[in-house]
């Protein structure tokens, strides 16, 4: 620190205390110090921290407390340390001193406003529980709530189903689990409400029972109930010693549920609080509800994570003490990837499938190699995008979603007597055949072109301007493109083979982790100049 600077912050202390000793000549001098003493410029920090340390040594007062807090040469971390500055009392501060942090300080200056409660708004409103699972449902929730796949909710359920040993004698704890029916039979509905009379009261049971039947899904048919327990007095904490722990999660679900469907609404007191700056230019706005009556929450809890159903503290108008600010910048997200419970709620929505088969689509999706589950998420393979390409090129009309679902209204068209299944399936059958011998009659080297056109980006690198780049990194003359194997399958290789032989994987992924797989690797030249390759079998070739 130079001696120039020494002086400045002499001088400027000087000022400081000249003015509170005509003022509060008793009370201590408090002097805050924003400055980096940590990270990059945390020599520049304790050198400032230094330079004042010894003006104040140089005034010889008693009357100055100097308080150095760190801003790391990070805004947020300046904004922080000023509130605490200003939660200690400190009138004068010192910094920030570099600029970007200033220009945020001052754009953050409701930090130093005084703050009060200016308007609190109240609304009561009502939640209804929601109606007894279909198949699709249950593979939703039980795919949130307890982090069962769709085809292990199903083998459990199946089980429920089937029935259990309870002291020897075999029961059926729930009803038929493939079904997409909303409804409850008129003696089950009895049942729920004497049950919930006799275990919570009156004030939990509704004047009249809840009706779920206008709530169907697309395409539903409601030839079996809603999937419910057998007998609502089988407990799930009676029959816990009689089931798995896997069996019992879902029979609690699925009895909860059931049963919660028939309670009463639950209550919310839904309230806005408004804040204010003294200025009048800072106003903010806190949302949240207060369960005034639980009803049916008394049973069934629901996802927590809604502004609406948040926790605000009771509060008045007036003033109102702000312990401390979250400075928190946020980024529009993708969609995020879908989970098993994602995807049936989407075949649903598109009338795509049936409740017997939509654990069996998301089994063939993976076990066929289409798709790898990670975080459960799902996550498509290089077979899955190079058969997805394949379909929508060459038999687009048979993985439009419209043709899926009008099938699917066709066969129960055909189960209702109102279609003839032989023209049904001649109808398809004709055009379908149609289609195959089409495909047929293409060359190899045809559809790999189309696919490579239809992958692009997918499996080859992009240069600067964000074009795709088919250059071959070994000849630097050739184009890489799709091939194929009958032993090895699909791989990107030279338009120059034989003469270049450099391939790689598929994916691009995979051909940078693995790069010395690629076959044959170029290793030198022999004492005749002709270039010698490395293949995966360890064999030398020239």
């Amino acid at each position: 620190m130079s001696k120039l600077t020494k002086i400045i912050f002499f001088i400027f202390l000087n000022l400081i205390l000249t003015f509170f000793n005509t003022v509060v000549a008793a009370e201590k001098i408090k002097i805050g110090l924003l400055v980096p003493m940590t990270g990059n410029n945390k020599d520049l920090g304790q050198s400032i921290i230094k330079a004042v340390s010894l003006a104040i040594k140089d005034i010889d007062s008693d009357l100055i407390e100097i308080i150095p807090k760190d801003t790391a040469t990070r805004p947020n971390q300046t904004l922080k340390s000023a509130f605490e500055l200003k939660e200690m009392g400190v009138k004068v501060v010192i910094g920030p001193i570099f600029y970007e942090s200033l220009t945020y300080l001052d754009e953050m200056n409701w930090v130093y406003s005084n703050y009060e409660i200016t308007d609190i708004s109240s609304k009561i409103y009502s939640r209804n529980p929601s109606g007894p699972f279909t198949t699709s449902t249950l593979q939703q929730s039980a795919s949130s709530k307890l982090g069962f796949g769709a085809s292990r909710t199903m083998q459990i359920a199946q089980r429920l189903y089937q029935g259990i040993d309870v002291d020897g004698d075999t029961k059926g704890l729930i009803t038929y689990m493939r079904t997409d029916g909303t409804n409850i039979s008129k003696d089950a509905v009895d049942d729920f409400r004497n049950y919930i009379t006799k275990t919570y009261g009156n004030d939990y049971l509704p004047d009249q029972p809840n009706n779920y039947s206008g709530k169907k899904a697309k395409n539903a048919q409601e030839a079996h109930e809603a999937i419910r327990p057998t007998d609502i007095n089988n407990d799930p904490s009676m029959l816990k010693k009689y089931l798995s722990s896997d069996q019992h999660k879902l029979y609690n679900l699925i009895w909860s549920r059931a049963l919660s469907s028939q309670m009463q609404t639950a209550k919310f007191d839904r309230k806005t609080i408004i804040l204010t700056s003294d200025d009048g230019k800072n106003i903010f706005k806190a949302s949240g509800s207060v369960i005034k009556f639980d009803g049916f929450l008394k049973l069934y809890k629901i996802d927590e994570n809604n502004d609406e159903e948040k926790i605000l503290p009771e509060v008045s108008k007036g003033p109102i003490n702000i312990e401390s600010f979250i400075d928190e910048q946020h980024f529009t997200q993708p969609p995020p990837r879908y989970s098993e419970a994602s995807i049936v709620k989407k075949l649903e929505e598109l009338g795509i499938g049936r409740p017997s088969t939509y654990a069996s689509i998301i089994s063939v999706i993976t076990n066929r190699g289409y798709a790898d589950i990670l975080n459960k998420r799902f996550f498509p393979t290089d077979r899955g995008k190079l058969i997805s390409a394949f379909l929508e090129k060459l038999f687009t009309k048979y993985v439009d979603y419209n043709f899926t679902a009008k099938l699917e209204d066709q066969l129960d068209d055909i189960t209702s007597g109102k279609e003839d299944w032989i023209k049904v399936l001649e109808q398809f059958w004709n055009d379908f055949n149609k289609n195959v011998s089409q495909v047929k009659e293409k060359r190899t080297r045809e559809v790999l072109d189309m696919l490579n056109e239809s992958l692009g980006s997918l499996i080859f690198e992009t240069d600067s301007n964000g074009s795709i780049d088919r250059k071959c990194k070994l000849c630097q003359t050739g184009q890489l493109s799709l091939k194929n194997s009958f032993r090895g399958g699909a791989f990107i290789g030279c338009s120059n083979y034989p003469e270049c032989k450099f391939t790689r994987p598929l994916s691009k992924v995979k051909a940078s982790q693995q790069s010395f797989l690629a076959e044959p690797k170029l290793i030198g030249k022999n004492d005749e100049g002709k270039e010698i390759f490395l293949n995966k079998r360890l064999k030398i070739s020239q």
